[in-house]
């Protein structure tokens, strides 16, 4: 819905590209943590209900036991916040690595790109490309990986020294004969179970934990903001001066991240009912011109005026009513012919004007 709603020179900007891109890691599945806080805020309360009916219960037999469990629970905390450290601390790194593994990967993979592909001779170089991006991107991820795989051979290692002293203990209770048997029974259980729970608790912390990072991506691409006017905007000209005259005074515009302006110092007066076209050269500026004309893009410098006054007045939403711009770019909807044509539901599709404009 964002991007639906939202300008579109944001749309195309690098930074709100990457903020998406962590947004929709953060939400990609049903399983991801982001989408599961209600789940992991239950069985947060259930593990804190259980760890403290336990840490009651093995208290009154041995307080060192106790002691020893929440000591080795403080190590395993450890290593997840360091894990979980390192994984923040890479994400910007290992999420420019997947866009741009992905956008590579797409280019070659889009018919479109095949005619420049086979014309330039660069199909040994992009798949060399590539596989490096894929071994960069494939070694980034590994890293969490094993930082998680430590984090899990710590934890096996804190069970098994917390066992040992835990069990070691009731042992010498039953030696001295301070402790019954079925107690022994009944403790020895109560302690496997307060490691579970604790380990609960720790896990479920850390999702939470994560799960607020990943909300944070979300939070900011829906916050992501705006340039053009969306609030009230002058009135649009009305009907019997249309199409009102359009001008370009001192325009340039430079696309986020460039070094140079894709167009620069442009004056231009498109008069009421002139038509007019725009010849030139690959990346010239022509699509820039149009998409600055519509006021899909606003100028880095200079103004565009529609009817006299500068686009920034009006209402986006509003200004668009009066602009019909075709680009190069083909989407087709998953329908027939007729419906990609009418861009219309079957029964409001004219079938006449489909054929008409088949026919043109």
């Amino acid at each position: 819905f964002k991007q639906i709603n939202m300008d579109y020179e944001q749309l195309e900007h690098p930074d709100f590209k990457a903020v998406m891109d962590k947004s929709e890691k953060a939400v990609d599945s049903n399983h991801a943590l982001a989408m599961n806080i209600p789940r992991t805020l239950v069985q947060l309360l259930s593990n804190v209900f259980g760890f403290l009916l336990y840490a009651g219960v093995i208290a009154r037999v041995h307080p060192v036991i106790l002691i020893v469990l929440l000591f080795c629970s403080a190590v395993n905390w450890w290593a997840l916040a360091r894990a979980r450290k390192y994984r923040e601390s890479t994400r910007e790194e290992r999420g420019k690595l997947s866009s741009k593994y992905t956008a590579l990967q797409k280019t070659m993979r889009d018919p479109a790109s095949a005619k420049d592909i086979r014309l330039y001779n660069a199909f040994s170089w992009l798949s060399g490309l590539l596989q490096t991006l894929r071994k960069q991107n494939r070694d980034a991820e590994k890293q969490v990986l094993t930082k998680q795989m430590h984090v899990g051979l710590m934890d096996s290692a804190m069970i098994l020294l917390r066992d040992g002293i835990a069990y070691g203990l009731l042992i010498l209770l039953i030696l001295q004969n301070k402790m019954e048997l079925g107690e022994f029974v009944f403790v020895f259980a109560a302690i496997g179970s307060l490691g579970g729970w604790i380990s609960g608790i720790l896990t479920a912390i850390s999702d939470l934990a994560k799960s607020a990072v990943d909300m944070e991506d979300l939070q900011a691409a829906l916050q992501y903001p705006d340039r053009m006017n969306m609030g009230m905007g002058i009135p649009l000209p009305a009907m019997d001066s249309l199409p009102p005259e359009i001008r370009f005074e001192n325009v340039s515009y430079t696309y986020p991240k460039a070094e140079k302006p894709a167009l620069r110092n442009i004056n231009l007066t498109i008069h009421p009912g002139e038509q007019l076209a725009i010849v030139g050269a690959n990346g010239a500026g022509k699509t820039t011109l149009v998409k600055l004309l519509c006021g899909l893009y606003i100028p880095t410098e200079g103004k565009v005026f529609y009817a006299g006054k500068p686009l920034s007045e009006y209402n986006r939403d509003e200004l668009y009513t009066q602009f019909s711009p075709v680009f190069q770019d083909i989407h087709l909807i998953s329908t027939d012919i007729k419906g990609n044509v009418s861009q219309q539901p079957p029964d409001l599709t004219d079938d006449e004007k489909v054929a008409q404009s088949l026919k043109l």
